[in-house]
């Protein structure tokens, strides 16, 4: 470059090292249109696992008219996906719970249903030995819980 009072001049080249590549970014966004460009310097591999792109589309377009800001915060906090994921953990408990309600454990629905069961399977069995089975069931159904969670707690600790 040559320096000639307030005036600079000069040819620059640039130099990127070897398997990567300059990328020109286009993006444009979805309620605004608005463009924006950025170049990424690196690996097309890593530009690719760093991008998520879908098919989403905004139905309520209106709110961009009505508040810019209250569109883009609930555009950038991915509402649709978090609410996706939380209702996914919520029906995952429930019926992590409900299975676990219906376990033969003494003091849970299991007790009742278990008794049910039995008369269901084998109507015809006396009294004395349909309420054995019962407590069969009941202290196995209670001693396997008590030793998953015991095991639990110790596999967690360690």
């Amino acid at each position: 470059p040559s320096l000639s009072g307030t005036e600079q001049s000069g040819c620059f080249a640039v130099v990127v090292p070897e398997g990567e590549r300059l990328i020109d970014v286009h993006i444009v966004e979805g309620g605004s249109g608005k463009d924006r460009h950025f170049l990424f310097q690196g690996l097309p591999e890593v530009l690719g696992h760093s991008i998520l792109l879908s098919d989403y589309t905004p139905r309520f377009t209106a709110l961009y008219g009505y508040s810019p800001l209250l569109y883009r915060f609930i555009v950038s906090i991915d509402a649709p996906r978090k609410m996706d994921r939380l209702f996914k953990y919520t029906f995952s408990v429930s019926v992590a719970l409900a299975i676990l309600n219906m376990t033969p454990v003494f003091f849970l629905d299991g007790e009742a249903s278990a008794i049910l069961f039995v008369r269901l399977l084998h109507p015809d069995l006396s009294p004395v030995f349909e309420e054995k089975l019962k407590k069969a069931l009941l202290v196995s159904g209670t001693s396997l819980l008590v030793a998953n969670i015991v095991f639990s707690l110790v596999l967690m600790e360690a």
